[in-house]
């Protein structure tokens, strides 16, 4: 994998694809028998798209990811009207740190060098004083993965959903 910088990942859109690449086979010959305008189609893949966004927002406050609430408002699944291909995309856009939370980051991020204004020094309050911090590297294993395992504990229900279209 190549190393992704802040700025990179904030360009890219949360959207694992990889559960799309594991259950491809299973998932296309089931959608493939309808038509993508096909009402019944569209209520299943809006079905899962629900509970995939809500197993999404209950790790997000498990993790304790709720800061302003940004991430958590922005997580939303979006149909996918596809002649060749329907499906649902289930994701966070326009978030720059949701892909650093989903995914970390592989390698080490530079800090650039910054003035820093202290008013504790040994846990006793001091007079605020600016201190110089010289540039540096520093290693962030940030493993708060909230897409993720709601994808994975929902492929069970994800599949019965699928399989419910045929009845």
């Amino acid at each position: 994998m190549p190393f992704r910088t802040a700025r990179n990942m904030a360009k890219t859109r949360i959207e694992y694809n990889r559960l799309a690449d594991i259950l491809e086979k299973r998932i296309a010959d089931r959608i493939s028998r309808y038509n993508p305008d096909d009402k019944r189609l569209r209520e299943g893949l809006v079905r899962i798209g629900i509970m995939v966004e809500n197993e999404t927002k209950k790790n997000i406050r498990r993790n304790r990811l709720i800061d302003t609430g940004a991430l958590f408002n922005s997580i939303r699944y979006q149909l996918i009207k596809s002649r060749r291909n329907p499906g649902v995309k289930i994701g966070s856009w326009g978030i720059p740190y949701a892909a650093i939370h989903e995914f970390s980051l592989p390698g080490p991020v530079s800090i650039r060098a910054h003035t820093r204004i202290i008013n504790k020094a040994f846990g006793k309050p001091i007079v605020s004083k600016p201190i110089n911090v010289i540039a540096h590297t520093r290693n962030i294993k940030v493993d708060r993965s909230y897409l993720r395992p709601a994808l994975n504990s929902l492929i069970g229900r994800i599949m019965e959903t699928l399989r419910g279209l045929r009845d």
